[in-house]
């Protein structure tokens, strides 16, 4: 009677695998804080009236004081098209789904509900069968309860609206029962389903007739603190402090020649004991020529630009590529083959820190694991020469070993291992190779499916269209801002609004020349101007926002792509097409997505390189670390000859910046320590003059944009 039921809302099958590995796998609890806002798919839309008056609109979840925040208010403006048929309701709430599914076990949510007449919030699992805690904001002592098809209730001691509670059930597959901060206070005898549901929350204002009339009297909220998971059997998290899980995974080729990174590095200290100064590792030295598999090799060209350390020692180089993204809690499978000699052998590696888990193929049909420091050889049950399957299955307690399906070995672990960057490589047994060897390594497929999730799919994900602007009128909407007298550090331009016009089916942002000079807010003198417009508000950088801007109509997006299609200006510019995130947190905690900038710092004579950056910190403000490269398409070029398309895709994984669809340059989750955005970014267009900036032969020029196009996964 709390939940929505309509057939859009599918559920995904958490699978139920036979073999005795995966079985343990599954049974890992986990545990959502607000930081892991990133893990939640929201929603924006709209259900059937009466019950549900209100519309979803995805920025009305965002994470406030240590909570995860829901909010009830008056501002529909994510439906605000007169086409969007959730355009006419007058008031707008959120939804979210997990995107893990879950079957039997404890589920817990810690959470302040919001008050007022109408307002209902629902915490629930919900799919082909809802168990649910219901909160009615006009009686917040009064809790109801979802049990398939029954709906009790019971009175609370307190008003669910006034502080935080705990509020668990215990789904099991022939009872279940529901806990208030500990306390019993109702038991379903029975089973409700069998089959696996997501975990759901709504608030949004009722209409139906079991409801008070609802009436606005102003925004509410409800808060949300913790939401913890435990399956039937399993330890519980302790603590609740533990992080969501990497995301799972399916790479093959061409995902695996454009998104795992090979490395330029000094060997890693050698598994068999001997000096392996004379070694080192080339990028050069992985082939993608095939379109089933990667290939690594080990030769005498070292040709690449090693470290200090091993420059003048290393007389053979090898391959080792790192995947995007960490494994943790689950499934690790690598469909690989290994033809060498006994000088050379294969080894899958996860480490962090001083944590590790290594498996070495050799020629023989012999292999060597390692799990932190315990090691073990073990038979293999095949020819490392013919493609096999290699599973790697790590719970709280173990880690099991196994090829094609079958588990081999067991390793225990104290202690719960964390999240492990991957990667593969060849390595020497000896510090005296023979010249002759020719050692490959090839890669078809790998995946990793996280405790509780689906086995992910090998297909490139597909891309919906989201939003757009082909800049068909004469002036921009209201999805955009102009700046007005801004400045933007210490650039030579002053950013005013004349700069900017649309016409021609493009938005067009010129630099020009000021008859007198004008002075901006701080006082400071500009001989010349130009534009700058963006999708949102500035929130993440005071030194970006000195208009101080606040555009709530904009547009911002975090995983998928964008598209845009422009055309630079000839001479000594520095476009720029990239992206902030819309949020409060400083620069670059939050991450920069630069798509396109040139190279105006690097004193080259024309035409400027085309760039793409991703800028990032860990934890401090203004400590800025940066992955970026030349576009290595076309060398010399003169990009402002004609439109190109300049592109971003972001995933949980990986950010990928792309030319005319051509993919140079991936920045992965391990790269960053995990610090990808997690926030919605916006998008920002602008054309800046370096600092000192004295070309006025150059001007007026003009930075075109023809569109720009934006799509969710």
């Amino acid at each position: 009677r709390f939940l929505p039921v309509t057939a859009v809302m599918l559920v995904r099958l958490l699978l139920l695998c036979q073999t005795a590995y995966l079985a343990a796998a599954a049974s890992d609890a986990f545990c959502y804080l607000p930081y892991s806002i990133q893990q939640w798919d929201f929603k924006s839309g709209c259900n059937g009236e009466p019950q549900f008056l209100s519309s979803f609109c995805p920025d009305h979840a965002a994470v406030v004081d240590g909570s995860l925040v829901m909010t009830l208010d008056n501002d529909n403006s994510c439906h605000s098209s007169p086409s969007d048929q959730c355009s006419a309701r007058k008031t707008a709430g959120a939804s979210f789904e997990s995107r893990e599914a879950i079957l039997y076990g404890n589920l817990t949510f810690v959470a302040k509900a919001a008050k007022g007449d109408g307002v209902t919030t629902t915490l629930s699992a919900y799919g082909s069968a809802s168990i649910a805690f219901g909160f009615k904001g006009s009686n917040l002592t009064q809790l109801g309860l979802t049990a398939g098809n029954s709906y009790p209730s019971v009175t609370l001691p307190f008003d669910a609206g006034e502080d935080f509670h705990a509020y668990t059930f215990v789904w099991q597959p022939n009872m279940t029962q529901y806990y208030v901060d500990d306390a019993l206070v109702y038991t379903h005898n029975g089973s409700i389903t069998s089959s696996s549901l997501k975990i759901w929350a709504w608030l949004y204002a009722c209409g139906a007739s079991y409801c008070k009339p609802f009436s606005y009297t102003g925004p509410q909220h409800t808060a949300i603190a913790r939401i913890a998971y435990t399956p039937l059997g399993a330890a519980p998290s302790p603590n609740c402090t533990n992080p969501p899980l990497p995301p799972s995974f399916c790479d093959q080729q061409p995902a695996i020649a454009s998104y795992w990174t090979p490395q330029t590095a000094c060997m890693l200290p050698s598994p068999f004991g001997f000096n392996n100064s004379g070694f080192a590792y080339c990028y050069h030295h992985i082939s993608n020529t095939s379109t089933e598999y990667m290939s690594l090799h080990a030769d005498h060209n070292v040709s690449c630009y090693l470290p200090v350390e091993c420059r003048s020692t290393a007389k053979m180089a090898s391959s080792w590529i790192q995947l995007p993204s960490y494994i943790q809690l689950g499934h690790f499978t690598a469909k690989l083959s290994l033809t060498t000699t006994s000088d050379w052998a294969a080894q899958l590696l996860m480490r962090a820190d001083s944590r590790n888990v290594s498996w070495i193929l050799t020629s023989t049909t012999h292999s060597i694991l390692q799990v932190d420091n315990i090691t073990q050889t073990l038979p293999l049950p095949n020819d490392p020469a013919a493609p096999a399957t290699y599973d790697v299955i790590i719970t709280r307690s173990n880690v099991s070993f196994g090829v094609n399906g079958k588990v081999l070995a067991v390793i225990s672990t104290p202690t719960s291992l964390p999240a492990l960057a991957a990667s593969l490589s060849l390595i020497p047994t000896t510090a005296t190779v023979a010249n002759t060897s020719s050692p490959e390594l090839r890669v078809y497929q790998a995946t990793y499916t996280a405790t509780g999730d689906a086995t992910p799919s090998c297909s490139p994900p597909s891309l919906k269209p989201m939003w757009s602007d082909e800049f068909s009128g004469t002036t921009l909407d209201g999805t955009w801002t102009a700046y007005d007298n801004c400045t933007h550090g210490k650039e030579a331009e002053l950013y005013v609004p004349q700069a900017v016009s649309v016409a021609d089916g493009s938005l067009k942002i010129q630099a020009f020349a000021f008859e007198h000079n004008q002075t901006d807010r701080a006082g400071n003198s500009h001989a010349y101007g130009s534009g700058w417009v963006d999708s949102a508000s500035n929130k993440s950088n005071p030194a970006l926002n000195d208009c101080q801007s606040n555009n709530t109509h904009g547009f911002s997006m975090l995983y998928g792509r964008l598209d845009i299609h422009a055309k630079i200006p000839p001479g000594h510019f520095w476009p720029a097409l990239w992206m902030m995130p819309d949020y409060d947190i400083c620069w670059p905690t939050g991450g920069e997505i630069d798509i396109l900038e040139t190279d105006i710092w690097n004193g080259k004579p024309l035409p400027y390189e085309i760039l793409g950056t991703y800028h990032w910190s860990e934890s401090t403000c203004f400590a800025n670390s940066a992955s970026g490269t030349s576009y290595p398409g076309c060398p010399g070029c003169d990009f402002s000859a004609d439109f190109h398309t300049y592109s971003m895709e972001l995933t949980p994984r990986r950010l990928t910046f792309f030319v005319d669809n051509n993919p140079y340059h991936t920045v992965t989750q391990v790269m960053t320590s995990d610090t990808l955005p997690k926030h919605p970014m916006y998008v920002i267009f602008g054309l800046q003059l370096w600092k000192g900036w004295n070309y006025t032969s150059d001007i007026p020029a003009t930075l075109e944009i023809d569109w720009v196009r934006a799509y969710s996964f």
